[in-house]
């Protein structure tokens, strides 16, 4: 599967509303599931988008980031650390699905319980809720020629596959 962001990495500005933001992606023609709607409006998404700052994300696998046989969200989080990345700030992901609405479709439709679905982009913020019940975060993925901004659940424990790629915050460049 193709990296949805050059090795290199893109940058992002963080800069607007929620309100308007999903007015965006909605005119672009982004499906959400409800979690990701519910998530929009987190007020830490919304603190972000009041910054206007540039954000540099790179896309990376577990295993790109020395855990070949998975990890779990804590090991994924101290092994970007290691790796000089950081989780992404939580706006990022809906700035991003506006970015990249050329990613490849997903060779199928199917949700995975337990692993990430086939095609889909995780992006690594800080966990906008602790409880396992509640979404953690976003995904990107497009299915049926359709692009998608869906939440995700899972808890401290869950091991990812070390081929799930993930997108991480980098330092910015020096002017």
């Amino acid at each position: 599967m193709a990296d949805l962001i050059d090795r290199a990495g893109i940058e992002l500005t963080l800069a607007g509303d929620p309100h308007e933001l999903l007015t965006q992606l909605q005119a672009a023609g982004v499906r959400f599931n409800d979690s990701a709607r519910t998530l929009l409006f987190r007020p830490a998404l919304a603190r972000d988008l009041q910054t206007s700052r540039p954000v540099r994300v790179v896309e990376r696998s577990l295993t790109d980031l020395g855990l070949p046989n998975g990890g779990t969200l804590p090991q994924l989080r101290r092994a970007a650390l290691a790796a000089g990345l950081a989780p992404c700030p939580p706006a990022v992901a809906p700035l991003l699905r506006l970015r990249t609405l050329d990613q490849v479709n997903a060779p199928d439709s199917v949700l995975r319980h337990g692993r990430a679905p086939e095609g889909s982009v995780h992006v690594l913020s800080p966990s906008l809720g602790e409880d396992p019940r509640v979404h953690r975060g976003f995904y990107l993925r497009v299915v049926d020629e359709a692009p998608w901004l869906r939440g995700f659940m899972c808890d401290d424990l869950h091991v990812m596959g070390a081929d799930d790629r993930w997108v991480l915050s980098a330092p910015t460049s020096a002017p």
